[in-house]
C-alpha cells in the first residue's frame, strides 16, 4: 500500500529503491502543504520517502539504532499496530539498499551485486556539504512556514537532499 495507509497483508518484496521522481513530487507536495502537517497530504509518497529520509538522517547522526524497515520506531518501541500498518515488508532491508537513496552504493546488473561508489572509511562528501550547512537558511527559506516546528538541521538536510537530485 503505497500511500501509508497500510494493509495488514504481507508481500514477498524483500526492499523499496526510492525513485528519484519521488523525491520530487515530496518536495513540491511539501512546498504546497506546508501549513500542514505532513501526514494531512493525502496521497502523498510520504511512506517510501519518509523512511528512506529518517534512516539516512539517523545514520548521518551515528543513530542507526533508532531506525529500522518499519519507520521511524526503533525495535523496542515498534507495536503491532505500527508493524501491520506501515511496513510494506518483513524481511529485513541491508543497510546498503538505504545507501542506493544516497548514491553510496549502485546495483551491478551484469554481477547483480552492489557497488560501492564511494570509500567508506572516509567522511561522506555529502555529510560534509550538510556540516558547511550549518547556520545557514537554506532549509529555512526552501520550507518557512516549517520553521520552529521541525529544527533547521533536518530542514537544511531535506534541503540540501533536494538539491543533490534537482
Amino acid at each position: 500500500d503505497p500511500s501509508g495507509t497500510g494493509n495488514s497483508s504481507s508481500n514477498k518484496q524483500e526492499y523499496q529503491l526510492l525513485k528519484d521522481n519521488l523525491v520530487r513530487s515530496y518536495n513540491k507536495a511539501l512546498k504546497k502543504n506546508a501549513p500542514y502537517s505532513i501526514f494531512a497530504i493525502k496521497n502523498g509518497p510520504k511512506s517510501h520517502i519518509g523512511r528512506h529520509l529518517m534512516t539516512s538522517f539517523l545514520s548521518m547522526k551515528g543513530l542507526t539504532e533508532l531506525t529500522n524497515v518499519v519507520g521511524n520506531w526503533s525495535d523496542k518501541r515498534a507495536s503491532a499496530v505500527a508493524r501491520t500498518t506501515y511496513t510494506h515488508q518483513i524481511t529485513a532491508i541491508p543497510d546498503h539498499y538505504f545507501a542506493l537513496v544516497s548514491r553510496y552504493y549502485a546495483y551491478d546488473p551484469i554481477s547483480k551485486e552492489m557497488i560501492a561508489l564511494k570509500d567508506e572509511t572516509n567522511p561522506i562528501e555529502e555529510w560534509q556539504h550538510i556540516e558547511q550547512l550549518k547556520g545557514s537558511a537554506e532549509g529555512s527559506i526552501r520550507y518557512p512556514a516549517w520553521n520552529g516546528i521541525i529544527s533547521q538541521e533536518v530542514l537544511d538536510y531535506l534541503s540540501s537532499y533536494i538539491n543533490r537530485r534537482i
